[in-house]
């Protein structure tokens, strides 16, 4: 609401003008589920006009005319599909990063926030890595986010502290969220087995005690080898 104590925080990174691109790159968007809130926003950071295409799940959901030093926040309602590309049409120095909001229950105020800036194209790898995977409490729930990126098939590789932990066979323009219940350790690393360019995360739900919904989110990043 507009008074009241605050409920949730999100800190995000900006980019230096060095890692702006014409394209970005995310594993997955989800907005399917009515307790969260997805958007994607883009900006357009050159000194020419462009239009941003948004494509997810290797279909292109929106084109959005953009003018210099001009922004928009756009979502699609009822989609949960991956990866997500966002690029500009001619080649036009852009940003982009995804918005969440999250809430307990499918009505009411939002309780938690989070920003994660999406992986200039450029950067795309065949292997992850997070520091730490944690799914033996109760007031926190973690999940891996991962999508093939590549034109071709992969099978993609989860290991956590050393252990295998699953594998899982992917297509191209195809997404999936995979979480380890009682699985606490790290290194997380997720890999293709052929080189096949990927792209991974860490999302996570959080909430006040052992039971009920959950009130906060946190989607970050991970880091290419």
């Amino acid at each position: 609401g507009s008074s009241g104590g605050w409920t949730g925080i999100s800190q995000t990174m900006a980019f230096t003008e060095a890692q702006i691109s014409d394209a970005y790159v995310f594993p997955r968007y989800d907005y399917a589920d009515n307790t969260k809130y997805n958007s994607i926003q883009v900006a357009n950071f050159d000194t020419i006009n462009t239009n941003i295409i948004v494509e997810i799940g290797g279909i292109v959901r929106g084109t959005y005319p953009i003018s210099v030093g001009g922004s928009q926040n756009v979502t699609f309602p009822s989609l949960v599909a991956g990866p997500v590309v966002v690029r500009s049409d001619n080649g036009a120095k852009i940003v982009a990063s995804l918005y969440e909001l999250k809430r307990a229950d499918t009505t009411g105020a939002w309780t938690g926030q989070t920003q994660m800036m999406g992986l200039p194209e450029s950067q795309l790898s065949d292997t992850y890595i997070i520091p730490r995977y944690n799914y033996t409490l109760l007031d926190v729930v973690p999940y891996l986010v991962f999508a093939n990126a590549d034109s071709v098939s992969t099978t993609i590789t989860v290991t956590i502290g050393g252990v295998v932990r699953g594998t899982y066979g992917m297509d191209p323009g195809e997404s999936l969220v995979q979480s380890y219940n009682g699985v606490n350790g790290g290194p997380v690393e997720i890999s293709s087995n052929n080189s096949a360019e990927i792209i991974a995360s860490l999302l996570q739900f959080r909430r006040p005690g052992s039971s009920g919904g959950w009130t906060g989110i946190s989607q970050t990043m991970a880091f290419t080898e």
